[in-house]
């Protein structure tokens, strides 16, 4: 939660609660001096300790494994449940750890024991409209005005719902021919992340080391803008291709990373207005004060380097970043969130108004420093259940290897929505 003890680098912080994060964070305890935020409930585990995908059975309404993505709109809920190849959907936001999920998108007849991604099975087995309605992968759903987006990645492509489904109905329209690759304006490969931008699409084209941008959403359409690469024909070998043409005259044989140029994106965000994008291989974060509407725009702010030009090196503490892979801006208060993945917390940050700021709070961890996976007692070292058979356990206090999350707002309920991935888990936390 964003509370003082969590706001390390804010306004008027006292030196004495300075020196009590200092000292949360030594490690060695049992948790008690682990001033990480709790989450006041999960989804996908009979309780905070376990870890187990399915919890150790076949996929149900009520369990996750590999999850990557959340989205609501304050009423239907979904989750994309990535390597159980479905999206979840809830009638209602779920707040209890005895929820069940109402409805799968991406499973023969809405079947919650099957995790099949319907491309090496009888086709019998498969929904109506298997070109539609089945799922392979899918990495993120996003809501916008009554609209829902999946990013199918394992099939590269986009689907896209004109109303928010309450059943596994088959998408309108798809985005992406599935082709993969070549690239190509109407082809994506790999993405893994997408957002709507107002009556634009934004796209991470994570394979094809680009970001597109889409003018109008419709079936098959093609991309107007491309972000990281100097055309639409370009992109699996070029990662890091900036605009200038003098100082790398080939980005076949060489790269370069600057304010224009990307490798791996993997997530997006965007009101329609500002544009945010996980620039995950270069371990940062890209700011836009606006949705580009020109080729290789140049970024305005990064968040996780020192400065536009950094070499994309990995770290820790207030202002770095290590393989960073979801992104959200909250609408009310600004505070730009990051699934910090490989450094196994996520990391709050004001809106950036330099390059390299620091974050404002951090979830998953005791403090800045620390950033070990299921790391309770701070000590650098993962938890591991009291049974000999060396496997880990979570708490209401750690997350290994977050993916994404989202943030709603409800008369006296602001909480966030943690995918917290290689625990098969969904953490929810206050952040009043």
């Amino acid at each position: 939660m964003l509370r003082n003890m969590q706001l390390v680098r804010s306004v008027g912080i006292s030196a004495a609660l300075a020196l009590t994060v200092f000292m949360a964070g030594c490690g060695g305890g049992d948790g008690a001096s682990n001033e990480a935020a709790k989450a006041i409930y999960q989804f996908g585990q009979a309780d905070f300790k376990d870890i187990t995908p399915n919890r150790g059975v076949a996929p149900s309404n009520n369990t996750l494994s590999g999850a990557a993505s959340v989205a609501t709109d304050g009423v239907k809920f979904y989750i994309a449940d990535t390597n159980n190849n479905r999206v979840l959907g809830f009638n209602s936001i779920p707040t209890s750890l005895s929820a069940t999920a109402d409805f799968v998108i991406g499973q023969p007849n809405g079947n919650f024991a099957k995790n099949d991604p319907c491309i090496a099975i009888a086709a019998s087995d498969c929904p109506i409209s298997t070109t539609l309605s089945s799922l392979n992968q899918p990495s993120k759903v996003s809501i916008d005005a009554g609209r829902l987006l999946v990013v199918d990645s394992g099939n590269d492509r986009v689907l896209v719902w004109n109303t928010l489904p309450a059943t596994n109905a088959a998408p309108s329209f798809t985005i992406g021919n599935g082709a993969g690759k070549p690239a190509a304006a109407d082809t994506l490969f790999g993405p893994l992340g997408a957002t709507f931008a107002g009556t634009k699409l934004v796209v991470a084209d994570t394979g094809n080391n680009r970001v597109l941008i889409y003018n109008t959403i419709s079936a098959l359409a093609s991309a107007n803008v491309v972000l990281g690469q100097r055309n639409f024909t370009t992109g699996q070998l070029t990662p890091n291709c900036p605009k200038d043409t003098v100082a790398i005259p080939d980005c076949t044989l060489d790269f370069a990373i600057t304010a224009d140029s990307i490798s791996g994106p993997s997530d997006v965000w965007s009101n329609g207005s500002k544009l945010v994008v996980s620039d995950q291989a270069n371990n940062r974060v890209l700011y836009f004060t606006q949705v580009p509407a020109a080729n290789q725009t140049a970024a305005a702010r990064v968040i996780g380097q020192s400065n536009m030009k950094n070499q994309g090196g990995f770290g820790s503490g207030p202002s770095a970043l290590k393989q960073p892979r979801g992104v959200w801006l909250d609408k009310n208060t600004s505070y730009i969130y990051v699934a910090d993945a490989g450094n196994n917390r996520v990391l709050a940050f004001n809106t950036p108004t330099a390059d390299g700021s620091s974050a404002i709070a951090v979830y998953g961890q005791g403090d800045y420093n620390h950033v070990t996976a299921n790391d309770d007692d701070q000590n650098n070292s993962p938890d591991l259940l009291n049974n000999g058979n060396g496997k880990q356990e979570a708490s209401e206090r750690t997350l290994s290897n977050p993916l994404g999350m989202a943030t709603f707002a409800t008369a006296g309920s602001n909480r966030i929505y943690i995918v917290d991935s290689n625990n098969a888990r969904l953490m929810v936390y206050d952040t009043n």
